[in-house]
């Protein structure tokens, strides 16, 4: 089996913590820990800082090259929308789960025999400084509506959003913990799915 996990600085491995900010060894990001959980699949990752959901050409072009990069693939596993939101002047979820929709369907169009994995991205803990408590995803609704468009589009699905997932001190990015405890549960996941 083969799988790609697509998505940004958390699922690239981000490492927030300073003076200058790098990335954590690879077999202690999330999907790595996954594949090492769940060990019947060939796991590919292409994490990128600052990716958002798919909105141009370009920006398609670059996921699809993705998925022919390593095909065939069984599943493509997709975890995107933190940085959409965040980079809203006034934030709009609804935008987010359009684009989130549009990009399934174009992933369905272009493929349609790929097993497809959404996954809803951990929760952004912020603080109420300068206005900054409306990028605060910690309600649970970006965790809803992505469960409600994968049932619409029939994909499989996680909620990372729910998970009790340790995150850096910026609010954002996991911590070493967290790629921890998200690659098992995802690891576990798969393996209750496949086997």
């Amino acid at each position: 089996m083969k799988i790609l996990f697509y998505g940004d600085s958390n699922t690239y491995g981000f490492d927030p913590r300073g003076p200058v900010p790098g990335r954590y060894d690879e077999e202690k990001i999330w999907p790595y820990i996954a594949g090492g959980v769940f060990n019947d699949a060939d796991i590919f990752v292409r994490g990128q800082n600052g990716r958002k959901l798919p909105s141009s050409d370009f920006d398609f072009e670059v996921m699809f090259n993705a998925i022919r990069e390593f095909e065939p693939l069984d599943l493509f596993a997709v975890m995107l929308g933190t940085n959409d939101y965040i980079y809203m002047y006034a934030p709009d979820l609804k935008e987010v789960v359009k684009r989130a929709a549009h990009m399934l369907d174009m992933i369905k169009n272009e493929f349609p025999k790929l097993g497809i994995l959404l996954i809803a991205p951990p929760p952004v803990k912020t603080s109420n400084v300068c206005g900054m408590q409306k990028y605060d995803t910690t309600d649970g609704r970006m965790s809803k509506e992505y469960r409600k468009l994968s049932a619409e589009k029939e994909t499989m699905f996680f909620d990372a959003a729910n998970e009790p997932l340790s995150m850096a001190f910026d609010g954002v990015h996991l911590s070493e913990e967290g790629h921890r405890m998200l690659g098992m549960r995802v690891g576990q996941y798969l393996k209750d799915e496949f086997s």
